[in-house]
This record gives C-alpha cells, structure tokens and sequence, in this order.
C-alpha cells in the first residue's frame, strides 16, 4: 500500500505525505460510505495536523472529486497563517 500511495503522490503531484489503507475499512473511520445502492464506495481527502487535528475533510461519490486541491489549499493557508511567530 505505501507504493500505491507514492505513485498517487506522484501522479498527482501532491507536497505531503500520502497514506493508504490495508482494507476498505479506512474509508468509514473517516466518514465516507458506501452511496448509491452500496455500490459506488465514496473517496475523499483528508487533511490531519502533526497533532492529530483534521484540519480538512472532503468527501466524494466519484473518485475524480475526491482531492480537493482548493480546500487543501486553504487550509493549509490557515494553519500557517495561525503558526506563532518565531
């Protein structure tokens, strides 16, 4: 699974890290479900801070919309803006 998380990395160019699940169980522990009959499981992206804040959490029934680069974006643009000054 870390492979196929590096090479979706990869392809899309992604600045952070990647992680995968082992089963489909990973997609219901952060909320995406199986839509439309149960048969169209739902991807998404989620955002988590270094200390376990899920900063960004989208979710979508067709996997072309699950990274969302924008609301990643933003996000990411929050957390730093909060960051203390050094």
């Amino acid at each position: 699974m870390r492979r196929t998380a590096a090479v979706w990395q990869a392809e899309h160019r992604v600045p952070f890290t990647v992680l995968t699940g082992r089963s489909g169980t990973p997609h219901e522990m952060v909320g995406l479900s199986r839509k439309i009959f149960g048969s169209m499981q739902q991807s998404g992206s989620v955002l988590i801070d270094s200390g376990g804040v899920v900063r960004h959490a989208h979710g979508a029934t067709m996997p072309t919309g699950a990274l969302d680069r924008k609301g990643i974006a933003a996000a990411l643009a929050r957390m730093r803006a909060a960051r203390p000054a050094r």
